[in-house]
């Protein structure tokens, strides 16, 4: 007799997988961040180089216009999978992929109505005469690329579905490795910024295209979306559940991705070039907690649909306490050190101030946590609780931004970041999780859930 493979066992080595491609696709990412920004600041100069991101910030402003469909497509293809379900799946994707090729057609319509009555330069904060010039066609390029790839996220959210994400990750790093061959061209043929956007934010597209005709033609054909599959009453259900990780996204957005917006708003684009130099430097420790904790997302789901209860509450606390230990010693090594390594990388004038590396070590271990409890509660669908604190930290974070970045400068922005979230999300969410559990004794999974947790 064969000997069984445990389903936990199977979601961790699945999550590892992924973790590992997504570490290759992300290392290409680190690659391209590395060789592209001394590169590119050289060519671009101060200015230009940081209209390049603020316009690069724009991904996470758009990436509320499916409405949160993309997630809810997630939770939806991971509880078919848990269920064994294909019916489900077929249908989750057909509607997603119309509905998301819909918002698509109607925002590309608005953009191209409201571009030749925007001022890009004032709107984007720029000053120079080439800059001014390159700001409405690098924003239109980027745009068009955005619009093209909306409808194809349905790509990566099935791979990520049935916990395949690794393979996604390895079109993706292709894609990325594709994109930095296209900056080096640009530069050398002294291209303008549009060029250069072209070449970013174009080359993971066409990945992604691959990506979609490998699944949907080879892996999984019966997933291939179809009109016949498109059903009214689960669309219904998928927009509704999406429509609460819109109001997620929403909020995340104003908590943490409007700072490039801002400092260029309130103290020039020159400001955002340091800003964003010590986030890069930062991300990296985001991005791995992201790459370890977000393939727990459709385990965690999947997980719940078989009533494996018992998995679910050890896994998180593990990853949790994980999560807090590496981001903690990860981010006080690069307040200490960070100077230095971004003077060797990009130079002396973009090195980030101590205030600015002391307030983004504060920021990124509660971020890194927050990661791992926002993936257990989406993984259950429990997004309304992290919706109403995410409501709260984002108005309060807004709004202390916009007082403390003229008095504190850059720092200012995550020291306000910093406050809102342990006020009005870390606190809240500290005795919510808990509830989430059941109480013991019951006859359920969640009866299961914090015997383990008062166990550990």
């Amino acid at each position: 007799m064969s000997k069984l493979i445990d389903p936990g066992q199977q979601r961790i080595r699945r999550a590892f997988l992924s973790t590992l491609a997504s570490a290759a696709a992300r290392g290409t990412v680190v690659l391209t961040s590395l060789l592209s920004v001394p590169l590119t600041l050289g060519y671009l100069g101060k200015e230009r180089f940081g209209l390049w991101m603020v316009i690069s910030s724009l991904v996470a402003l758009l990436g509320l216009a499916d409405l949160g469909v993309g997630n809810g497509l997630l939770n939806v293809l991971a509880k078919a999978y848990g269920k064994d379900d294909r019916d489900a799946a077929r249908v989750g994707v057909s509607s997603a992929a119309f509905m998301l090729l819909g918002f698509s057609l109607v925002l590309g319509l608005g953009l191209a109505l409201a571009y030749p009555v925007v001022s890009w330069k004032t709107l984007l904060g720029v000053s120079s005469p080439v800059a001014c010039a390159e700001a409405g066609p690098a924003c239109a390029v980027f745009l068009a690329c955005f619009l093209a790839g909306l409808p194809m996220s349905v790509v990566q959210q099935t791979y990520a579905g049935y916990q395949e994400g690794y393979l996604f990750s390895l079109f993706n790093a292709a894609g990325n490795l594709l994109g930095l061959a296209g900056v080096l061209v640009s530069v050398s043929l002294k291209a303008g910024l549009p060029y250069l956007v072209l070449s970013m934010a174009g080359a993971p597209v066409l990945a992604t295209l691959v990506a979609g005709a490998y699944l949907f033609w080879f892996r999984r054909p019966w997933l291939r979306p179809s009109w016949r599959w498109i059903e009214s009453p689960a669309a219904r259900r998928l927009l509704k559940t999406g429509l609460l990780f819109f109001l997620l996204q929403l909020t995340a957005v104003a908590t943490f991705s409007l700072d490039n917006f801002l400092a260029a708003r309130f103290l020039g684009a020159g400001a955002v070039s340091e800003l964003a130099v010590a986030f890069k430097l930062f991300s990296v420790l985001n991005a791995g907690a992201a790459l370890a904790l977000n393939p727990l997302w459709p385990a965690y789901g999947e997980a719940r649909a078989r009533g494996d209860a018992v998995w679910v509450a050890k896994t998180l606390r593990r990853s949790l306490a994980l999560t807090a230990l590496t981001s903690l010693a990860g981010a006080g090594l690069l307040a200490v050190g960070g100077g230095w390594l971004v003077k060797v990388w990009a130079g002396a004038a973009v090195v980030p101030s101590l205030d600015l590396r002391l307030a983004l070590a504060c920021w990124t271990p509660l971020n890194a946590c927050g990661m791992a409890v926002a993936m257990y509660l989406n993984g259950i669908n429990r997004i309304r609780f992290q919706v109403l604190a995410g409501l709260a930290t984002g108005v309060v974070a807004l709004g202390l931004k916009c007082l403390w970045v003229s008095s504190w400068g850059v720092a200012g922005l995550i020291w306000a970041t910093v406050f809102a979230y342990l006020a009005f999300a870390a606190v809240p969410l500290a005795f919510y999780v808990p509830r989430t559990f059941g109480r013991p004794g019951s006859n359920s999974e969640e009866g299961d859930l914090v015997e383990v947790a008062r166990q550990s």
